[in-house]
C-alpha cells in the first residue's frame, strides 16, 4: 500500500509540474499575441496614414500638373525628353 501511494504522490507532482508549465506557456503566448496585435494595429496606423499623405501628394501634384498645362500649350521638352527651353 505504501508503494502504491508514493507512486501516486509521485505521478500527482509529475501532472501538477506539467499544469503549472502548461499555464504559465500558455500565459506568455497570450501576452506575445496580444504585444503583436499591439504592434499590428500600430503599423496599419501608420500605413493607412502614409496612404492618406500619399493621397494628398499626389493631389496636389496632379492640380500643379494641370496648372502648368494650361498656362503653356507648347511642351518645353522633346521626344526624348530634354529640355528645350532656353
Amino acid at each position: 500500500m505504501h508503494n502504491c501511494v508514493n507512486e501516486e504522490s509521485v505521478v500527482m507532482t509529475a501532472a501538477t509540474s506539467k499544469v503549472d508549465r502548461n499555464t504559465e506557456m500558455l500565459e506568455v503566448a497570450t501576452r506575445m499575441c496580444d504585444t503583436f496585435r499591439h504592434e499590428y494595429e500600430i503599423a496599419t496606423e501608420g500605413r493607412n496614414e502614409e496612404r492618406d499623405l500619399l493621397s494628398i501628394i499626389k493631389t496636389m501634384a496632379e492640380n500643379r500638373m494641370v496648372r502648368y498645362r494650361d498656362a503653356s500649350t507648347e511642351s518645353k521638352y522633346d521626344s526624348e525628353g530634354n529640355s528645350v527651353v532656353t
